[in-house]
């Protein structure tokens, strides 16, 4: 190693000035000592000629005119560099040229700057990862003196092992923070995702000047999706991608322009899930099983933006499904829909948002019969939907379907005389009496509704359940009147239902009375 050591000294000289004074005044003065300044040392350390290394200065000299000084640069990719000369003392103009290995000229500063004491070669693309030389000189070819080399990555190639290196994963719901620089600008984060999820993925600047931009690579490295800089030019969004399928997804963060670009600095990566694709655990299972008639209570979230219900059913039951948003602004702001599913999963029925937003439901619909069903809640737009929040569902049995246990059985017996009361339900629309009549004994069967909306029907009928005569509601809709002159002795059902059956509405108390036909 050279040691260069410049010195400099200043000295104060003592002046004595000799006055033409009486010799009185000579006695009291004292003629003043010389002093010397401290000595200042500035050390400037020469760089052996060796490899250089990107952003790292040397030290080198040119000791005589004419004189040139060359220093390999070996590179790992094809990047972009810039080179910087500045005179560190002397009186150097510098210039800068930079060579390939078989000492072809790639780029010149052609001399300096203006102010004479620095040369830039301001953007050079390197053709390839190999051996380069860097070369210093006199501009001018008489100057000489110290000087400061600096090699500038603008930024290294795509294909740079920095830009290729798989950082770490990424899961949803979490924020990963990192900082992109010229010799590494392309940040990569595996995502293994369960299903072909919907995802959200945002970059936020949080220091520097970065300009942010995301990718989606699927597994073979192939762009499915960029996110582009903002207008705010701190933010880049993906936003609600759906994947094609479960597998490793590479979740990038870059720079505005890539090597090319100019920025640099401090990011935040967010990715979030928007929707779980079909097969993903979230959306296995069930929620619970229904009970008719019994309100159930869940939520829906981006991650399980629908929940299935498991509804065993004795017959084919009618039924209305209604799934309600509660009012409450905690609640969220899920706008609902509903869904019927048969014993393979197939749909049967959907309910659609009312016009309020807040309600779906599937009306009065019938079931094929007995067996297993599955209510599906979910929102609007499915897995690309926007909305999530808490909400109700009910399932009400509007009618038990023919050969339901609740419709089995009688109330009792009743003869002629008798006065009973009873109830049709949408559990049992269809309320039996046991009658034994004569053959030719003409009757007077009544049913009147004592409460609740119920529009009465009677049906006599035998012992094999077929239907022998019927009376229909009156005009006031509140009372049915049969009469009824068998043609048999023996025992028949007296049934009061509802109008409509199974399929009717109406529900409530009522009074049957058997009377003598005059």
């Amino acid at each position: 190693m050279v040691l260069n050591r410049i010195r400099l000294a200043a000295l104060g000289l003592a002046l004595l000035v000799a006055f033409a004074i009486p010799g009185t005044l000579l006695a009291q003065e004292a003629t003043p000592e010389a002093t010397e300044t401290s000595e200042t040392e500035v050390e400037i350390t020469e760089t052996p000629v060796g490899d250089l290394s990107y952003n790292t200065p040397v030290i080198g000299r040119i000791a005589a005119p004419g004189e040139s000084q060359t220093w390999p640069l070996n590179t790992d990719s094809a990047d972009r560099i810039r080179l910087v000369v500045e005179r560190v003392d002397g009186n150097l103009i510098p210039t800068v040229v930079l060579l390939d290995a078989d000492g072809n000229e790639i780029a010149n500063a052609y001399g300096a700057e203006a102010d004479g004491a620095t040369a830039v070669i301001t953007r050079a693309d390197l053709p390839a990862a190999a051996e380069y030389a860097v070369r210093v000189e006199s501009d001018d070819g008489e100057t000489t003196g110290l000087y400061r080399l600096t090699v500038v990555p603008l930024g290294t190639a795509e294909d740079n092992i920095n830009n290729l290196l798989e950082i770490g994963p990424i899961n949803i719901g979490e924020s990963i923070e990192g900082t992109i620089t010229n010799t590494h600008w392309y940040h990569r984060y595996i995502y293994e995702a369960p299903a072909a999820d919907a995802i959200t993925v945002i970059a936020e600047r949080a220091g520097g000047n970065l300009q942010p931009e995301v990718q989606i690579l699927d597994a073979n490295d192939s762009v499915l999706t960029t996110g582009y800089l903002e207008a705010t030019g701190d933010r880049a969004t993906i936003e609600r991608y759906t994947l094609p399928s479960a597998g490793r997804y590479t979740i990038v963060i870059t720079r505005d322009s890539g090597m090319s670009g100019a920025s640099e600095g401090d990011y935040r990566l967010t990715l979030k899930m928007f929707g779980s694709g079909e097969g993903h655990p979230a959306l296995e299972g069930i929620a619970g099983e229904i009970e008719y008639d019994t309100p159930l209570t869940g939520e829906i979230t981006p991650l399980q933006w629908y929940q299935d219900w498991s509804l065993t059913a004795e017959a084919g039951d009618t039924i209305t499904i209604t799934v309600e948003r509660p009012h409450n602004v905690e609640a969220g702001n899920l706008i609902p829909m509903v869904a019927l599913l048969g014993g393979s999963g197939q749909e049967i029925m959907r309910g659609y948002p009312s016009n309020s937003e807040d309600v779906a439901s599937i009306e009065h619909t019938t079931l094929s019969g007995p067996g297993m069903y599955t209510v599906r809640v979910m929102r609007e737009g499915e897995q690309t939907g926007v909305t999530a929040g808490e909400y109700t569902l009910l399932v009400r049995l509007d009618g038990a379907g023919e050969g339901s246990a609740s419709l089995e059985g009688s109330n009792g017996e009743v003869a002629v005389g008798d006065v009973v009361e009873g109830e049709v339900t949408n559990a049992r629309w269809a309320d039996g009496w046991i009658f034994n009549v004569t053959d030719g004994e003409r009757v007077r069967i009544q049913a009147t509704r004592t409460g609740g909306t119920l529009i009465p029907m009677i049906e006599i009928r035998d012992r094999n359940g077929q239907t022998l005569t019927t009376a229909y509601p009156e005009s006031t809709r509140d009372t049915a009147i049969l009469e009824y002159r068998p043609s048999f002795t023996g025992e028949v059902r007296v049934i009061v239902t509802r109008d409509r059956g199974q399929q009717g509405v109406t529900t409530g108390t009522y009074e049957l009375s058997i009377e003598p036909a005059e």
